[in-house]
């Protein structure tokens, strides 16, 4: 199982952009700026999170502290 959310800079999930079951690879998952209710955000910041479930345990792979102690934040076009 994985699942991506999109937070907005105050760590708020804005978007559950994907909740699925993948095989190992490699995916491109695209987010056009909305909400949860279809709804387009204001610009901002904006982070994507992984979370995923290894053996019935979940674990996050946010890095948004870890970029040399500044958030990154990709273009989202």
């Amino acid at each position: 199982p994985v699942r991506v959310l999109i937070k907005n800079q105050d760590g708020a999930v804005v978007r559950r952009l994907l909740n699925t079951t993948r095989n190992a690879g490699v995916y491109t998952d695209n987010w056009d700026g909305k909400n949860d209710q279809g709804e387009f955000l204001p610009h901002g910041t904006y982070y994507a999170i992984l979370e995923y479930d290894i053996n019935g345990r979940a674990r996050v792979l946010d890095l948004t502290a870890t970029t040399g102690g500044n958030r990154f934040n990709p273009d989202r076009t």
